[in-house]
């Protein structure tokens, strides 16, 4: 911990010079009130670069993890998922050559990620059938999603276009998926004439499966399960509490490291209520209160609501 104060210190200090140019007045004052120095910002040196300190490697992974954690934020988006409530896991595909510099920070995504456990692939592909057949070589939960690609299929097509159509839309997609794979191309028969349709002629993509969400960038895929079971719940709601909680604490003028009393949350409903009691004792670590209660037992509450569920909580 006091490696981490130390490294932080030397940045902000770093950083404080560097901006003196810009805010002349600000600078100098965080640096005198802060800072352990020179009587003056301009008495320090200018920071140097210094080349032993620059590790690329490591800041390779950091960005892809980045990347990926984004990523993995946007699959939540779709189905409404807080980053904030726990999920069971993620399945991550990057490309060659990334899975173990994204492996070396393995607890601090899991982290950013806030999932039970999750999974790494690398994949060549980046788009269209080849990476629909990679995708389910390694057995991801995804779903084909294929499309005509209409302005080529217009010339084959001719004045059957509404039927191929019509047709198409009736005929399962991992059918056409697998033609394409083993032959090349897949065939309809229309009034008696024979319409061949290649891979360019369709649009091939893909969807996450039930109980799943995906999200794709760049070279990156990631899948995050959708399905939470009551532990996983309640540990959300925790963090939901926790964080409202908090917040309370500091409009209220309460420094960070006081231990208060109590803390009281009213009006939740029987579900949240009993996942939470089972729990409180984490709530009150995570608050730095000596109990939290369910009675009405404050002076004062606020109003506050967790997804549509009034509530009222208090700090004492």
């Amino acid at each position: 911990m006091l490696a981490i104060y130390a490294i932080l210190r030397e940045v902000l200090k770093t950083l404080d010079i560097l901006i003196h140019p810009l805010c002349p007045f600000t600078s100098e004052y965080l640096y005198q009130t802060v800072f352990e120095g020179k009587k003056s910002i301009l008495l320090d040196k200018w920071p140097q670069y210094q080349e032993i300190l620059v590790n690329e490697e490591i800041e390779e992974s950091f960005d892809i993890m980045k990347d990926v954690v984004s990523i993995s934020s946007a699959a939540r988006m779709k189905e409404k998922l807080k980053r904030r409530w726990p999920l069971n896991e993620a399945l991550i595909c990057v490309s060659k050559g990334q899975k173990q510099k994204l492996e070396s920070l393995s607890s601090l995504l899991m982290s950013q990620l806030n999932v039970e456990k999750f999974t790494i692939f690398e994949i060549e592909k980046e788009q269209g059938l080849e990476q629909i057949l990679e995708l389910k070589q390694l057995g991801l939960p995804f779903r084909s999603v294929v499309e005509l690609e209409r302005k080529r299929i217009g010339p084959k097509a001719k004045q059957h276009m509404v039927k191929l159509v019509n047709a198409f839309s009736e005929t399962n997609k991992d059918e056409i998926i697998t033609s394409l794979q083993e032959k090349g191309q897949y065939n309809y028969e229309i009034d008696g004439e024979k319409i061949s349709l290649d891979k360019e002629d369709f649009i091939v993509d893909f969807d996450a499966s039930e109980e799943f969400a995906v999200s794709k960038r760049d070279n990156y895929i990631v899948f995050v399960s959708t399905s939470r079971n009551k532990e996983m719940m309640a540990r959300g709601l925790i963090k939901d509490i926790a964080r409202r909680l908090q917040t309370l604490r500091k409009e209220r003028g309460y420094n960070p490291t006081d231990i208060l009393s109590v803390a009281s949350i009213l009006d939740l409903d029987d579900e949240s209520l009993e996942m939470i009691k089972e729990k409180s004792e984490e709530l009150a670590f995570l608050v730095r209160v000596k109990q939290v209660n369910f009675t009405e037992s404050c002076k004062e509450y606020k109003d506050d609501d967790i997804d549509g569920q009034k509530i009222r909580i208090s700090v004492e």
